[in-house]
């Protein structure tokens, strides 16, 4: 099971906070310029908000971010950080900025 026998799923919401901790640690750790985050399809619209916006949790950082919806579990997600040639790997993406 995915709660590890515990009992507990996190519910989306910690999920796209976790997915937003993850994308800060891997841009400051990583060269490029592209932030491809594939994650649940209830998950994908909270990062949107997420990275959107004037309340933006993103905005000072200069990449671009795309949003990939996936059929996995609510917690499974994946962040990658890409270089501008690997634009081609953006097919059915939505770019936020």
């Amino acid at each position: 099971p995915y709660c590890g026998g515990s009992g507990v799923v996190d519910s989306k919401e910690i999920v796209a906070v976790k997915i937003i901790k993850e994308a800060k640690r891997k841009i400051e750790s990583n060269k490029g310029e592209i932030v491809l985050i594939s994650a649940h399809c209830d998950v994908v619209p909270l990062l949107e908000e997420m990275l959107k916006g004037p309340d933006a949790l993103l905005d000072n950082v200069n990449h671009s971010f795309y949003l990939r919806t996936n059929n996995t579990h609510v917690e499974k997600y994946e962040v990658e950080i890409l270089c501008k040639k690997d634009k081609a790997n953006l097919e059915n993406t939505l770019k936020i900025s």
